[in-house]
């Protein structure tokens, strides 16, 4: 689910809203609340018997907490990208010709 939120919205997100705090903020929410309710999904599961995600009681999901954050990274990257090409599109749209007769 996680990763659907940062596949799909992060940048045109980027694009959309001008200012990058607020993008990277709203990517942020957007991203922790999908991740609260996966694990809460996890954690249903668990006490309805599934323990098909916490088949390793001693581990500590270090390998889970990596991939999240790699997730989380990505995209608050694909914000800041999308930040970016909408700059570069202002910029040309607003530019003008000096040289044209």
């Amino acid at each position: 689910m996680i990763a659907i939120v940062t596949v799909l919205p992060a940048f045109p997100l980027g694009l959309l809203v001008r200012d990058r705090r607020v993008a990277v903020g709203i990517y942020l929410a957007a991203y922790l609340y999908c991740f609260t309710f996966q694990s809460a999904y996890l954690v249903r599961g668990w006490v309805l018997g599934d323990d098909t995600a916490f088949r390793r009681p001693a581990d500590y999901s270090v390998d889970y907490l990596a991939v999240s954050l790699l997730v989380l990274a990505v995209g608050v990257a694909l914000v800041l990208l999308g930040g970016r090409v909408a700059m570069r599109r202002r910029r040309r749209a607003t530019g003008v010709d000096l040289d044209a007769r």
